[in-house]
């Protein structure tokens, strides 16, 4: 029924000193908010230089609602 995952995306050794999550929804497969992107994460985090890219996705009874959410790292 209900579904969480994350996935991570380590570069490198080093540790970011900002970071950003952005997430983007899915209900019922018809209405879609949101922007999980790498540019967008970088853009609300202030980030040129990326360290790891995370992905967290959440689901409710698959269709209903999902999540897809984007943790960027870096400087």
């Amino acid at each position: 029924m209900y579904r969480q995952e994350k996935i991570p995306g380590k570069i490198g050794n080093v540790e970011g000193r900002k970071s950003a999550k952005v997430c983007a929804y899915n209900f019922l497969f018809l209405v879609s908010a949101g922007d999980a992107s790498i540019t967008e994460a970088k853009r609300v985090g202030e980030i040129d230089r990326i360290h790891s890219v995370e992905i967290e996705v959440s689901s409710f009874l698959f269709i209903f609602f999902r999540r897809h959410c984007l943790i960027l790292t870096g400087d």
